[in-house]
């Protein structure tokens, strides 16, 4: 007995809609208790049986037919389509998210994501697969837009049921993800793509941004510098970071913008020029936009023989790894985000028509140094 049968049973007072009473004709089509090809009962077949009226039951079919599930010709039954590729797609879902610097290690960022997403799939009967393709058929010698191009190609050519992306080429491929958003539930990691209609889960960046710099002022620190890479989530990170200097000093706050230098040049006048201030000028904390500038950040500073966190204290966004040894990281932990992902994944398998959700979970501080290795801890899951 499907879901709606029994709601209409225990209560005759609450009226379905017609979402409800899609779900319903859906999951009869998966179970093939309507069959492919053939036509739906009538309108007066599915009112009784639904305990519903005609415009519940008209709303509905046209919701599947907006899907592609249902044929609607005037004056005939509603058809089910012989190809429906959303309804009957594969329980396996893909995690496109490109290798990283700390991969090498057991238990890193990408790892915990995977393991969260099959902790939230596993009890509904979907399995998470992570395409590793960058290691065989796509080759290194591709840049990051053509190795995301070949992996998702692969998610939506192989028949996956669902698409886990964290987008690294930024909008490089934006009509092949706006292309499988339409086909298949797609969840965005990290980064949202203009003009492409997806669910989303990341990070508060903002918020995280704030509580980075607020670390360091209950340290001490009074000159604490923001290094940013310009990328849009950055805007969000640094209005966080004048937003707790503004508060913490309100009548005159110390504010400094770094950008780094262009192409990975190994050269970094600027940043020099600043660490070189007298003491009583340079900065003391740095608050980083992301891993790679912490990371970049951290070598400029032991070739000027300051000491991280001695000289200058730093704060690196995202999941910072094994790679920044002193110092610390900020992050919602992967294993969490993975979990997220996987529940929008389902509740998007479920209704396919549901409006597009957006998750953003709370960052907590990381410890690094040489010996240990902590891993940080969400506080909970918003939205």
């Amino acid at each position: 007995m499907d879901t709606l049968t029994q709601s209409n049973r225990r209560s005759h007072c609450s009226k379905p809609v017609p979402g409800q009473v899609a779900k319903t004709l859906r999951e009869r089509i998966r179970s093939g208790h309507y069959q492919v090809g053939y036509t739906l009962p009538s309108e007066r077949a599915l009112v009784e049986d639904l305990s519903v009226d005609r415009r519940t039951i008209r709303a509905a079919i046209a919701q599947l037919k907006n899907e592609g599930i249902l044929d609607v010709r005037r004056y005939c039954r509603p058809v089910i389509h012989s190809s429906i590729p959303n309804l009957f797609a594969s329980r396996l879902i893909a995690l496109v998210m490109l290798p990283s610097a700390d991969d090498n290690h057991a238990g890193c960022a990408r790892q915990r994501v995977f393991w969260g997403i099959n902790e939230g799939l596993s009890e509904s009967g979907y399995h998470g697969v992570c395409l590793d393709l960058a290691q065989s058929s796509v080759g290194a010698c591709l840049n990051k837009a053509e190795r995301e191009m070949d992996h998702l190609n692969y998610a939506l050519n192989y028949g996956f049921g669902g698409v886990v992306f964290q987008p690294q080429a930024y909008n490089s491929n934006r009509d092949l993800v706006r292309k499988i958003s339409k086909q298949v539930p797609l969840v965005l990691l990290d980064r949202q793509m203009p003009g492409v209609q997806a669910d989303f889960v990341g990070i508060d960046n903002r918020q995280s941004a704030s509580e980075a710099t607020w670390d360091l002022i209950h340290q001490g620190h009074k000159r604490i510098a923001f290094l940013t890479s310009g990328e849009f989530s950055n805007t969000e990170r640094l209005e966080g970071y004048f937003q707790a200097l503004n508060e913490a000093f309100p009548e005159d706050p110390y504010e400094m913008i770094l950008t780094p230098p262009l192409n990975n040049s190994r050269e970094w006048s600027m940043f020099e020029a600043i660490c070189r201030l007298p003491a009583e000028k340079r900065p003391t904390g740095i608050v980083c936009s992301n891993k790679d500038e912490a990371v970049r950040a951290a070598g400029y500073l032991s070739a000027l023989n300051i000491r991280v966190p001695e000289g200058v204290s730093l704060i690196g966004s995202d999941d910072i790894g094994r790679t920044l040894y002193s110092g610390s990281g900020q992050t919602a932990t992967p294993f969490e985000i993975g979990k997220a992902a996987a529940k929008l994944i389902l509740r998007r398998c479920q209704d396919p028509s549901v409006d597009p959700a957006h998750v953003e979970l709370p960052a907590g501080i990381v410890a690094r140094d040489v010996i240990n290795y902590v891993c940080g801890e969400s506080h909970g899951l918003n939205g």
